[in-house]
């Protein structure tokens, strides 16, 4: 382990990996403490590895660690993680082929106390130079030809002479360097240096944003994030409520929203109430909101927004079969409950101009994990659904809290994947 800081001892993250287990479960207490940030640390492994997971042991508090791959002067972030739950491990799937792993600490508030690497089929096979290469470069280009089937994502690689494979992930929003967050990816064959293109099947979500990857025995190269692209206009999604009269059947007027549109109440105690200079909302008090859906894909968006409700305390009376559980706190915290623990990100203060946030979450039922963003920015990544076992989305519920006063929500949104099946009310 190399210490770049000379700060603290950066090889306890590796310390405890007996009593870590496998899975990981146990208490990993010694920790990485620092007296200074940031701080950097840096693990040679004498070989280039195909790691597939990283799983981090947090300890307490609130603060930014980072995990990143490359060589040494040249890194790629490939994690970024904002230390929320207390005692908890928190697993981030990976798919990386690197000689090199980097970790560095953004502040001391936040400690992980440990660290578990899984790799797939010991050292990489590859030239005796590999070890000593540095990752590809690839460089973005321009997003063209596209249209409601697809695009062409162009760029210009540097694989140092090694043979690269050539990824272009996409998605509605950006998932930054991790693979494994984009929800849409398409790889073509191995490449040289030089201009590449990759065709992909299906414009997401009609507007979205991609990336080029590029891996050879050396590691992992990202390009930047493109512009926005998509067609001019975006389509509407299967089911979208507003809580503003519409065809579809609400009709938009002030007072009670139980039987509305498909909505119901129970009690009937949710309301269509005008809030800010946003319109009418949908304020719930005491009680839930709830809409069924059917024939819904297994790969699902949610889009909706909130206003700040809770305190730091887990909701009581959460459905026991709920798959996704989450809600936004008074302190500029939004929580996500999995059953066991409580995973927290600190959200910028304000919201907009009437105080909500507006949040995203992508839906994978067959890996039985999701993430959340809030306005472009991706706060919680790949956590673990409620149940394990393979589902549909079945049922939306907007669920008052456990606390005096009033839980608001507006503009909510349910689609599938480019070329999913359609929603039913």
């Amino acid at each position: 382990m190399v210490n770049e800081s000379g700060d603290g001892d950066p090889s306890t993250l590796f310390d405890e990996q007996a009593l870590a287990g496998d899975p990981p479960t146990g208490d990993c207490m010694s920790g990485w403490s620092t007296w200074h940030a940031p701080a950097y640390a840096y693990v040679d492994f004498g070989a280039p590895y195909h790691l597939t997971e990283i799983d981090l042991y947090d300890i307490n508090n609130i603060g930014v660690f980072t995990v990143a791959s490359g060589v040494p002067g040249q890194w790629t972030p490939l994690i970024t993680y904002t230390t929320s739950t207390y005692k908890a491990w928190v697993q981030f799937p990976v798919d990386i082929v690197t000689r090199y792993l980097r970790f560095s600490k953004a502040d001391n508030a936040g400690i992980i106390g440990e660290a578990v690497l899984y790799e797939s089929g010991g050292p990489y096979a590859g030239s005796a130079a590999t070890s000593t290469a540095a990752p590809p470069t690839i460089v973005l280009g321009a997003v063209d030809g596209v249209d409601a089937n697809g695009a062409t994502v162009r760029g210009t690689l540097s694989s140092g002479g090694l043979p690269a494979s050539v990824t272009a992930a996409w998605g509605p929003l950006d998932a930054g360097t991790n693979l494994a967050f984009w929800p849409f990816i398409q790889t073509i064959d191995a490449q040289t240096s030089g201009a590449v293109a990759v065709t992909i099947p299906s414009a997401p979500d009609t507007r979205g944003v991609a990336r080029l990857t590029a891996r050879t025995e050396a590691g992992l190269g990202w390009s930047d994030v493109s512009p926005v692209f998509g067609l001019a206009r975006a389509a509407r999604p299967p089911f979208r409520e507003t809580f503003e009269a519409d065809a579809a059947g609400m009709a938009g007027v002030p007072g009670p929203v139980h039987i509305q549109n498909g909505w119901t109440s129970a009690p009937e105690s949710a309301a269509i109430v005008t809030n800010g200079t946003t319109g009418q909302a949908c304020a719930v008090n005491g009680g839930d909101l709830a809409h069924a859906f059917t024939n819904v894909p297994r790969q699902v968006w949610l889009r909706l927004r909130l206003q700040p409700r809770l305190s730091s305390m887990v909701p009581d009376n959460l459905p026991v079969d709920a798959r996704v559980v989450f809600w936004m706190e008074t302190n500029q915290c939004v929580a996500a409950y999995d059953g066991q623990t409580v995973v927290r990100a600190t959200l910028p203060a304000g919201g907009d101009a009437d105080g909500w946030y507006s949040f995203r979450a992508w839906l994978d039922h067959d890996r039985g994990v999701w993430s959340l963003w809030q306005d472009q920015r991706l706060v919680l990544s790949q956590l673990h659904c409620r149940t394990n076992a393979p589902g549909r989305m079945q049922s939306l519920i907007i669920r008052d809290g456990n606390e005096p006063g009033t839980t608001w929500a507006d503009d909510i949104a349910v689609e599938g994947q480019p070329g999913g099946t359609v929603m039913l009310r």
